[in-house]
């Protein structure tokens, strides 16, 4: 039988840390944070570090998210795509 799984990806303009801890705190899994570096490339993520990519990994669901770009902010109504 194939596996189906679950990978929502949210944009939480500049709460991505927080957010993503807070669901690893509940939910438990696996989580990997990562920022880009001077010339664009992710890296390990730092205190305070803009997200570039997060990922919490569980039994059959993947939460991918990012702090997004200031100059591409969330407009109301545009939330899934």
């Amino acid at each position: 039988m194939t596996k189906i799984y679950l990978a929502p990806y949210i944009n939480f303009q500049g709460k991505a840390r927080e957010a993503m801890e807070h669901y690893h705190k509940v939910l438990g899994g696996k989580l990997e944070m990562f920022a880009a570096d001077e010339h664009g490339r992710p890296g390990p993520a730092a205190q305070g570090d803009p997200i570039m990519y997060a990922q919490l990994e569980l039994d059959g669901v993947v939460i991918v998210a990012s702090d997004g770009q200031p100059k591409y902010p969330a407009k109301v109504g545009e939330h899934i795509g």
